[in-house]
């Protein structure tokens, strides 16, 4: 009934303000995806005309429902501990680490710059794969365009802006291509990407995959069977490797878990069973290493109090409905953390200080490697990866640091270089078999 309630004040909100776009998933009576396999029977009540009612609402909107839809649970469990004498401990611990999260951003000290550091820096990722098309001048939404004017265009942005810029631009090439033709070939293979530079495609292929996979989920509802989950997971890894070079692929496959949770998080479970009766290993770790980098970029962790670190491993954690996606969620949200605050070691320097030791034991440090050997195989030889692996704490972090972040992301260059294999091959093996610590 709250989430009814969210979601129809916000379309009040779009219709008075002119917010109201064109939504992501079809409505009930539009003759969409959705309504030709359930429209609202497949959802309950309240249920069906609050996914119906999401529908309507712009990108903007939907972010706006999400957090607020993430507070709202976070409330009424935390109202529900309240309830309950044996749970006040849990309730305690949960209002003290937001008011504590509240209060490292407003600091003025060390602390509050690294947070509001950390912040400034997620902020410019999100906007600049939203923006791609102003930043880049790309043709108006759902036309087909060539690639490589727009890729030279990104790259007149400094290194790390064309990275995220490239991602976005992707995703509407592929957006364009769908709806000209719905099953589309060949966007990055062969003569589509003759000529661009080849740090160029790993985003590329991560923007391809993030349209396919709006494409995929628009034809479920919370309520599809396994077996309809099934055959759209088909059909989006069929997309994906038709359009896709081979070494890339994968990049294409993984953007699954990241739009579905970031877009579509009612539609998690469904993946998930449908997953299950695929039987396909590599894709249902790929799908849970996407669902964690979206937690880190999800809307509610922005909120001072919410935006912390230590928020997004939470939600990782309760999110996971098994022990393989816990690893994999966790080793997400390191990755995109470390991808976005590479530049600044100090915040995750400031991570391990207060969380290192319960991180040592857990993914947390492959997410860190494959963010490495990423970004290496994307930026080759950047300053910005050498100054981060020899950054040097200060006090009892350094020990941390030497085991979680040095060491093992130099031995996984050094291993690169002596298979004298590309890295974006070393990286997928760090993305798809997480281990318990990247130290051993």
């Amino acid at each position: 009934m709250i989430r009814f309630s969210w979601a129809t004040g916000l379309l009040g909100a779009s219709q008075l303000t002119g917010l109201l776009k064109s939504s992501r998933r079809p409505p009930a009576n539009l003759g969409g995806g959705r309504s030709r396999r359930s429209g609202l029977t497949g959802v309950d009540g309240l249920d069906a005309v609050t996914w119906t009612t999401q529908g309507y609402l712009g990108e903007a909107l939907q972010a706006a429902f999400q957090a607020g839809d993430d507070l709202q649970g976070e409330w009424m469990e935390l109202f529900a501990d309240t309830l309950s004498p044996r749970r006040w401990a849990r309730a305690a611990s949960l209002l003290a680490a937001r008011s504590v999260d509240t209060l490292r951003i407003t600091s003025p000290g060390s602390a509050g710059s690294v947070a509001r550091q950390e912040l400034r820096n997620k902020l410019e990722v999100y906007w600049l794969v939203k923006g791609a098309r102003k930043l880049v001048d790309l043709p108006p939404r759902g036309e087909t365009f060539l690639l490589w004017p727009y890729v030279t265009r990104a790259y007149e942005l400094d290194s790390y802006q064309a990275l995220w810029v490239i991602e976005g631009l992707a995703h509407d090439y592929a957006e364009g291509a769908l709806r000209q033709s719905g099953s589309p070939s060949d966007l990055l293979r062969g003569e589509a990407v003759a000529g661009l530079p080849e740090s160029s495609l790993p985003m590329l292929h991560g923007g391809l995959g993030l349209a396919f996979a709006e494409h995929m989920l628009g034809a479920l509802t919370p309520r599809s069977t396994a077996a309809e989950a099934r055959q759209a997971l088909d059909r989006f890894v069929a997309l994906c490797r038709t359009n896709s070079m081979e070494r890339y692929a994968d990049s294409a496959i993984e953007s699954l878990g990241l739009d579905a949770r970031c877009f579509f998080p009612d539609l998690v479970p469904v993946v998930e069973k449908g997953l299950r009766a695929l039987g396909d290993e590599q894709l249902h770790r790929f799908f849970w290493h996407g669902v964690g980098r979206a937690i880190y970029f999800l809307p509610i962790n922005f909120i001072p109090g919410y935006g912390s670190l230590r928020h997004a491993v939470q939600m990782a954690r309760q999110e996971s409905p098994h022990e393989m996606a816990r690893d994999h969620t966790l080793a997400g949200v390191s990755y995109a953390f470390t991808m976005v605050n590479m530049s600044h070691p100090e915040i995750l320097e400031a991570l391990l200080r207060e969380h290192g030791e319960e991180l040592r034991d857990t993914t947390f440090a492959d997410g860190v490697v494959a963010s490495i050997l990423m970004r290496q195989e994307i930026t080759p030889g950047a300053p910005v990866l050498r100054s981060f692996i020899d950054h040097r704490p200060a006090g009892g972090v350094r020990r941390l640091w030497e085991d979680m972040v040095r060491r093992p992301c130099q031995r996984a260059l050094d291993a690169g270089d002596a298979d004298d294999s590309n890295t974006t091959e070393v990286a997928e093996v760090y993305r798809s078999l997480p281990r318990r610590g990247a130290v051993e």
